[in-house]
């Protein structure tokens, strides 16, 4: 059992600990999905100025 865990053990670190430059990356794209799901679930509403100035 005890080689099984190792690959996990490696990939871990990368995700757990990402760079600042990533993390960076990793906001604005979920920052991104947010709006562009934000339209889709709501198409009256195209444009959501008030949602978008709070965050």
């Amino acid at each position: 059992l005890a080689p099984i865990p190792q690959p996990i053990t490696i990939v871990e670190p990368t995700i757990a600990a990402p760079s600042p430059d990533m993390f960076k990356a990793l906001q604005t794209m979920g920052n991104k999905m947010t709006s562009i799901e934000n339209k889709l679930t709501l198409p009256n509403k195209p444009y959501q100025a008030p949602y978008q100035q709070n965050q």
